[in-house]
């Protein structure tokens, strides 16, 4: 919870200590962390779920494919594909969420900062999320099943 706090504190450019933060279980059972601030007269709220379900690179696959569909016509904005972290990784725009694993665990980090831009949400969800990743294991990376 350290390091994030450090990466939270960093991309806000806040001092670390002034986080608040609070561990809990989400609803999923998994491990999750709640950290808050005040930027610029505005409350930031980061949630990051640990989640060590079995064959979690399929768990995200499946999710990204699903959200993507449209059926007939889309309601919400697909998701859309951050670079660069874990094995995979995307934001989920109608949540407000990025998702990406190292193979071993999913991890889901949740920012809540009214009228910040898209970009600055998604960076703080990536410097978030990254500190929850392990070593990648690419050997782990087995798409959906049918």
């Amino acid at each position: 919870m350290e390091k994030a706090r450090v990466a939270i504190g960093r991309d806000l450019r806040v001092a670390p200590g002034s986080l608040s933060s609070s561990a809990s279980v989400a609803n999923s059972g998994f491990p999750q962390c709640a950290f808050g601030a005040r930027v610029g007269g505005r409350g930031v709220v980061v949630v990051v779920e640990d989640d060590v379900e079995p064959d979690a690179y399929a768990v995200l696959e499946r999710t990204i494919d699903e959200a993507a569909q449209i059926f007939p016509v889309r309601l919400s904005a697909a998701p859309m594909h951050v670079a660069h972290l874990g094995l995979d990784a995307s934001w989920f725009p109608e949540e407000g969420h990025l998702e990406t694993t190292d193979g071993v665990r999913l991890v889901i980090a949740t920012v809540s900062w009214p009228r910040a831009p898209l970009g600055r949400r998604i960076a703080l969800a990536v410097a978030a999320a990254r500190t929850y990743l392990g070593r990648l294991e690419p050997k782990l990376a087995r798409g959906p099943a049918p």
